[in-house]
């Protein structure tokens, strides 16, 4: 298990993201090594959530005929802790620490 539910099946199937746009040094290293929380951030400082749950809002708030809230999952909020982004200012947090996530080991190559 991981600190973070992510999908390789959603980022690099679905959505076909490269592997090596996360995974740098795929080329040159014997392991594909962990992307930096920057990186997801290129992306994750703008998708908040998956498109579904952000497009139900967008329909409940024009059936309540109001603004459509932001939506933000709670395995990318995970996200925005560790790269200290407050999503609703879509700002970094001043004087917040960031910190890696700690991700665990997988795939064992010789």
């Amino acid at each position: 298990e991981q600190p973070i539910d992510f999908s390789h099946q959603m980022h690099a199937g679905e959505l076909e993201i490269s592997c090596k746009y996360c995974h740098t040094s795929v080329e040159k290293s014997q392991t594909a090594e962990i992307p930096a929380t920057s990186t997801c951030m290129n992306c994750h400082e703008y998708v908040s959530a998956p498109w579904d749950s952000v497009k139900l809002e967008e329909q409940l708030a024009s059936e309540q005929n109001r603004d459509p809230e932001l939506v933000v999952s709670p395995e990318i909020q995970k996200l925005y802790q560790s790269a200290g982004f407050d999503p609703q200012s879509m700002e970094y947090i001043e004087n917040e620490n960031p910190y890696s996530i700690r991700w665990n080991k997988v795939h064992h190559l010789p």
